[in-house]
């Protein structure tokens, strides 16, 4: 139909012809589709004057109305604008639709819950199933197969375990602190999410020993040194200690740092061997990465790595010049593995948080830093601001491997360039194609054998 077509390509002319024709606007404009406003949803332009016009955004037969496409092919931020115009939102099968959208699927669904879209009139969904629960979703449900919610979510390991390295962030990494750290933030936010959870670390803080004795079972305590590579490598075992014989994390935190201490720093020069501020702020983060990904290989299952860096990593510093060198690495680390997300279904994301209200400045080891650098609390962000960032980026399809995160004041939710050295696209040449198959041929190799090998990968020798 030409009108149809007409709207489809954003042709105006014949747009506004349709506009000033005397006909109703909200009338399908082909058999069993809907309205005008339904072919509309991928021009902003286009909806906004059809709207004008008295365009309905739930007009149109039952199961195919305007919200219906906009679910199904609508940006996010033309569905944010449609939303407020239409009275239901369970009219048109709109989740049914968004579960058919090629991107952002969670992000959408979770805006039509909370907009009130019952989670109770669709069968559950493997990538979406922990939102229909967070909202409401009876979990006894049965589906069309026989199966209930609750089974469903068993079965596709959608109870997220996730392992937590130290909790404290306290500066010399050996005595508890009293003041909530980013990663005892991020543990209580995830436990409110439905997550179990293994923190480890040297010992528990006061506030960290509550949640744990309060959690009914799902987070649970090991004693872990990151520095110390045998500790680490327990990590999957712990896990399977502590939820069971066939528990595999499937969200891994290398949430533990320490910044520029006495004694370990490039001006004081008081150590032998090496720097152990690089071996707990980047040695670590990249053997947990490898913990992690053989880990949930052997389980045949994806994956995440969430790495705690800090701006530090993307700036220096005359003062702290082994901090920010340990913090460059880690993020040049997440770069480079934004192949496995593409690869393996194994995510390496990075979050680098500007000054925050945390030990690392307001321990009690932290007073010569804190005097150093003239720490005042009004340029802070908070250990929460910081985890709702870490929430974001683990559970989000839209950050991929090798995504950085900037937040800080006033700036909380920074995506910056992660630019890899080679990658392929549809662009790319085929010599370009063989190249670079053969650059990661050996990676690959090593991974196919690793996959489905549960005795040796997920709680096997690391």
């Amino acid at each position: 139909m030409p009108v149809k077509e007409a709207i489809c390509t954003g042709y105006v002319p014949n747009f506004q012809a349709f506009l000033r024709h005397p006909r109703d606007v909200n009338e399908p404009v082909e058999l069993d589709g809907p309205s005008a406003l339904g072919h509309a949803v991928k021009d902003r332009h286009l909806a906004s004057r059809l709207l004008a016009s008295s365009a309905d955004l739930n007009a149109g037969v039952e199961y195919d109305i305007p919200l219906s496409r906009a679910a199904l092919i609508g940006g996010v931020e033309m569905i944010e604008m449609l939303l407020p115009h239409g009275d239901d939102v369970n009219r048109g099968q709109v989740l049914h639709w968004v579960l058919e959208r090629r991107e952002d699927t969670c992000e959408v669904l979770t805006m039509l819950l909370k907009r009130g879209a019952s989670p109770n009139e669709l069968e559950f969904e493997e990538k979406s199933s922990k939102s229909y629960f967070e909202h409401g979703a009876d979990a006894d449900k049965k589906d069309t197969s026989g199966e209930t919610g609750r089974v469903m979510a068993a079965e596709l390991g959608l109870d997220h375990i996730l392992t937590i390295d130290d909790v404290t962030e306290e500066e010399n990494h050996t005595k508890p602190t009293q003041t909530l750290g980013i990663n005892l933030a991020f543990v209580g936010q995830a436990h409110k999410a439905g997550a179990r959870v293994l923190i480890a670390d040297l010992q528990l803080t006061p506030e960290a020993e509550q949640l744990v004795k309060t959690s009914s079972g799902k987070i649970a305590f090991t004693q872990c040194d990151v520095s110390n590579w045998s500790n680490l490598k327990s990590l999957p075992s712990e896990v399977t200690k502590a939820f069971g014989p066939d528990a595999v994390a499937d969200i891994w935190i290398a949430g533990a740092g320490v910044f520029e201490p006495k004694w370990s720093s490039w001006l004081g020069d008081t150590e032998e061997a090496h720097y152990k501020q690089i071996s707990i702020n980047t040695e670590h983060p990249m053997k947990l990465t490898r913990i992690a990904m053989r880990s949930c290989l052997g389980a045949n299952k994806p994956g995440v790595c969430l790495i705690v860096a800090s701006g530090a990593g993307i700036t220096g510093a005359y003062g702290c010049p082994v901090y920010c060198a340990s913090k460059h690495a880690c993020v040049g680390f997440t770069k480079s593995m934004a192949q496995a997300d593409r690869d393996e279904g194994f995510k390496v994301v990075c979050i680098l948080p500007g000054m925050v209200s945390t030990p690392l400045w307001t321990g009690q080891e932290a007073q010569d830093v804190h005097k150093q650098f003239s720490f005042t609390e009004n340029v802070c962000i908070t250990a929460e601001e910081v985890a709702e960032g870490m929430m974001e980026m683990v559970t989000q399809g839209k950050y991929g491997g090798g995504s950085l995160m900037e937040i800080r004041k006033g700036d909380l939710r920074n995506v910056l360039e992660s630019r890899e050295a080679y990658r392929v696209d549809e662009g790319s040449s085929p010599e370009m194609k063989a190249w670079v198959d053969e650059c990661y041929r050996p990676i690959r190799e090593v991974f196919k054998k690793e996959r489905g090998v549960k005795k040796s990968g997920a709680n096997g020798v690391h």
